[in-house]
C-alpha cells in the first residue's frame, strides 16, 4: 500500500500571500493536514500561502496554507481554509487506488 510519505513527488506552485511572486517547488510528505514544499525560499512561520499542486494541469488542485515549519531544505505546510471540495480531491490524491496513470484524474 502506498502511504503519503512513498508517494513521488509532485510538482507544487507555491505564492505566498500579499506576494506576487511565486515558486516552482515539489510537494513532498502530502498528507491529509499538511505537504513539505521542498525548495521553497524566502518563507517565514506564520506565512499564508496558495499551493498548486501539479500546476497548469486541468486537474492541478489548489489549496490554502500556512508556513508551519520552514528548514534549509525548504517549508511544511498545513492545510487552512479549503473547501469540501478541494479537500475531497486531496483525499482521492492520497487514496492508494492510483491507477499509475495521472495521479490527480
Amino acid at each position: 500500500m502506498q502511504t503519503a510519505s512513498t508517494l513521488p513527488q509532485l510538482k507544487l506552485k507555491l505564492a505566498k500571500d500579499g506576494d506576487s511572486s511565486v515558486q516552482g517547488c515539489w510537494a513532498q510528505d502530502i498528507g491529509t493536514e499538511s505537504l513539505f514544499a521542498s525548495g521553497a525560499s524566502a518563507l517565514r512561520e506564520g506565512d499564508r500561502v496558495h499551493l498548486e499542486i501539479n500546476p497548469g494541469d486541468r486537474n492541478g488542485l489548489h489549496l490554502n496554507a500556512q508556513v508551519v515549519n520552514v528548514t534549509n531544505r525548504g517549508a511544511t505546510c498545513r492545510f487552512k481554509e479549503n473547501s469540501a471540495a478541494s479537500l475531497e480531491v486531496l483525499g482521492a490524491l492520497l487514496t492508494p487506488t492510483w491507477d499509475g496513470e495521472n495521479l490527480l484524474d
